[in-house]
């Protein structure tokens, strides 16, 4: 027989390499009920069945915002937060860009308490020889007066410096304050909770499950949206985003460095984008993340977009510009379209760059950590070294037809010839000197078109 002379045994490798992904979103939840740290979820149903979080959590909200749209994940990720925050928002009456207080002047804000969706509005008219102290007293009494359940009221700081802090009465609950389209001269509102111990949380969740990209906050604060900015920034052994919103009125009406907007710019963040939005329980973030997450990472635009839920803002030109020149992107109506503008991160980078990047940078790792598992050797040869290029070369041109990188000029890799690398990484079986140039195929935001008419 043959087989006295030839044995033959064949295997089969049926290993699968996990791949990164860059579609699923992340949200921070303080109102799960499982004593799991995440749950994944594929439907809207399933935030309330298996996560256990009620339809009137702020969490279950952003969720509906998130699935709502045109284009949505295929499922969402719930993260039970153990620091969980405390609604908190400052209402200051602000001496710039005005010049001071006004004198028989109506001053305005709105707020929308927990678990509700009606706006009741809090007015105060100054007197005759108006104090930034006497407007935030009459401010306050004035909301006391509406006795609105789940928030308390209180003062903190004296003179010009005086403010009217808002605080909900459980933590884990949302409410909201704005300021009228009018009053925005006159009134400023924060939210201004602290950051509750975002990066213990981020090391629990990611233990027990890591598989998400994008996380989205229900909660965004100052505070608690630096604290995720720097930690998600902070991460070396994965690549993620944080996408998040803002309603702070120094967003758009000031040029300084202190709002949010301008902090994590300042701060040159380049893995946090600010959408401003004049309404915060309208959770721009979710939609826009619902929308675009589910597209291929490099062939997509975050501006131009059109979102379902959030309604677009009604800003000056000046309003605006204030809030492109921090960076922060803002969803208006152009000529009848409701679009976003400019899809940016706070460093100034765009987002498709960023998470573009970042799918090179896994496939690359794992297309050529794939080459080395599925032989048996790859040997330290031309032979070996042509077959990493070509698993380079392959990742290039998926990214070429996904749109992130260009075609003309095409990608070139280089790569060293055995004879050329040096016995000392060749004992360490180091393959130096791999080189990829690639140009980004990036997007167009505006045109310049000039034009002769001639009779």
């Amino acid at each position: 027989m043959l087989s006295d002379f030839v044995e033959v045994t064949i295997t089969t490798v049926s290993t699968v390499l996990a791949r990164a992904g860059f579609g699923i979103p992340l949200i921070l939840s303080a109102n799960m009920t499982t004593t799991a740290r995440t749950a994944e979820c594929a439907s809207l149903a399933e935030v309330d069945a298996v996560a256990g979080i009620s339809t009137s959590s702020p969490e279950y909200k952003m969720a509906e915002v998130l699935f709502s749209q045109a284009r949505k994940p295929s499922k969402v990720i719930l993260g039970r937060l153990a620091n969980k925050p405390t609604q908190t928002w400052t209402i200051s009456v602000p001496t710039v860009p005005s010049s001071g207080v006004a004198n028989s002047t109506a001053y305005q804000f709105l707020v929308t308490a927990p678990n509700d969706t009606a706006e009741q509005a809090v007015s105060y008219t100054s007197d005759s020889s108006a104090t930034n102290a006497e407007i935030i007293d009459g401010l306050k009494a004035a909301f006391d007066a509406l006795s609105i359940s789940g928030i308390a009221s209180s003062t903190s700081g004296s003179g010009d410096s005086k403010v009217l802090v808002l605080t909900a009465s459980a933590s884990g609950t949302v409410f909201s304050t704005r300021v009228p389209v009018a009053q925005r001269a006159n009134v400023w509102v924060a939210a201004s909770h602290p950051d509750p111990g975002f990066s213990a949380d981020l090391t629990a969740i990611r233990s027990e499950n890591d598989t998400w990209y994008c996380v989205l906050n229900p909660w965004p604060s100052k505070g608690y949206t630096g604290a995720i900015a720097t930690a998600i920034e902070a991460l070396t052994d994965t690549n993620k985003i944080h996408v998040t919103r803002t309603n702070e009125t120094e967003t758009i009406q000031a040029t300084s460095s202190s709002g949010v907007a301008q902090t994590l710019a300042t701060a040159n963040r380049e893995r946090t984008s600010v959408f401003y939005s004049d309404y915060n329980d309208t959770y721009i973030d979710a939609a826009i993340a619902g929308l675009m997450l589910p597209t291929d990472p490099g062939s997509e635009n975050w501006a131009f977009k059109t979102v379902s839920g959030p309604a677009a803002d009604t800003l000056t030109s000046t309003q605006r510009a204030n809030a492109l020149r921090s960076n922060a992107n803002v969803y208006t109506s152009t000529a009848g379209v409701s679009i976003t503008q400019l899809g940016t991160v706070a460093s100034g980078e765009y987002i498709d760059v960023v998470r573009g990047r970042d799918w090179l940078s896994a496939r690359l790792a794992e297309d050529v950590f794939g080459l080395f598992t599925s032989l048996v050797k790859v040997p330290f040869t031309d032979a070996g070294i042509a077959l990493v290029e070509t698993a380079v070369r392959g990742v290039l041109q998926e990214g070429v037809a996904v749109g992130l990188l260009s075609p003309d000029p095409a990608p070139a890799v280089t790569v060293p010839k055995a004879s050329e690398v040096s016995a000392e990484d060749k004992a360490a079986r180091l393959l130096p000197d791999v080189k990829f140039t690639a140009t980004l195929a990036g997007a167009i935001n505006k045109a310049q078109i000039d034009g002769t008419i001639s009779v």
